[in-house]
């Protein structure tokens, strides 16, 4: 006869153990009776060791979080999913607008020119700030940019043939602000000559398309004001190019990518 932690077994070969979560029954194979007790530390030699009839007892606490931590991660990877759906769909409706909406950055397409070997490409850049960009920060966003291995720049027009194809193209007349677009020409006012963006002088020979008048605003222009340079962009109302001080903003430039 086995003896237990709390006294005799009253003859019975096998044991349990009640726990509030969980079951341990001791099976002896000395005689097939059975019975209830608390077992001993050291189980009796003909008791094998104890099988788990039940799961081992866990909190209530810990029950709750691991229910809602799966649920969390459901609602998590829902929520991934769901973003990237809506993002690339943004993504896709910017690619296939022709125009940009405030507060946005938007590019168009780039367009192949053959006659030059040129890509140009529309840029509309109202995300920092509501009315555009200045000019010199248009030619320095220009200049990050590159298109199939080619380094961009602001556009720089050098015929009559080249402006026609830009202007029937990108339609600047019915663009916000105007359709007012910065170009790669700036006007310098200490030796009153045009420069282009690549640092070279754009000659009094070269093509042109000058507005009248040439400028956007009496007061602030070269010989009226103190002002460094006037950058120069095309009236969208107008399609002739303007020069304005340097400190005016608009949404709209064009982006060359010229062949090496």
């Amino acid at each position: 006869m086995a003896f237990g932690l709390f006294g005799r077994d009253r003859g019975v070969a096998g044991s349990r153990l009640m726990s509030t979560r969980c079951t341990i029954e001791w099976f002896s194979e000395i005689n097939g009776s059975t019975g209830r007790h608390l077992p001993a530390v050291h189980p009796p030699a003909a008791q094998p060791i104890p099988r788990y009839d039940c799961a081992r007892p866990r909190n209530q606490l810990s029950i709750w979080m691991r229910r809602y931590s799966v649920l969390g991660l459901r609602i998590f990877l829902a929520a991934l999913v769901f973003l990237g759906s809506a993002s690339m769909s943004s993504y896709a409706a910017t690619q296939n607008r022709d125009f940009g909406l405030p507060g946005e950055l938007w590019k168009s397409e780039p367009k192949y020119y053959e006659p030059s070997d040129t890509y140009f490409q529309l840029v509309s850049d109202s995300e920092t700030h509501p009315d555009g960009i200045v000019w010199m920060d248009a030619a320095a966003a220009a200049s990050k940019m590159t298109y199939k291995g080619r380094p961009g720049r602001l556009a720089i027009i050098n015929d009559a043939a080249t402006y026609a194809w830009i202007l029937e193209n990108f339609n600047l007349l019915n663009r916000s602000h105007s359709g007012n677009t910065w170009i790669g020409l700036r006007y310098l006012c200490s030796t009153l000559t045009l420069m282009r963006v690549t640092g070279d002088e754009h000659p009094r020979s070269a093509f042109s398309f000058w507005d009248s008048p040439w400028y956007r605003d009496e007061g602030i222009r070269c010989g009226k004001t103190r002002v460094p340079y006037m950058g120069v962009y095309i009236n969208g109302e107008t399609n002739r190019w303007r020069a304005v001080g340097f400190k005016k903003h608009w949404v709209h430039y064009i982006v060359e990518y010229p062949a090496e």
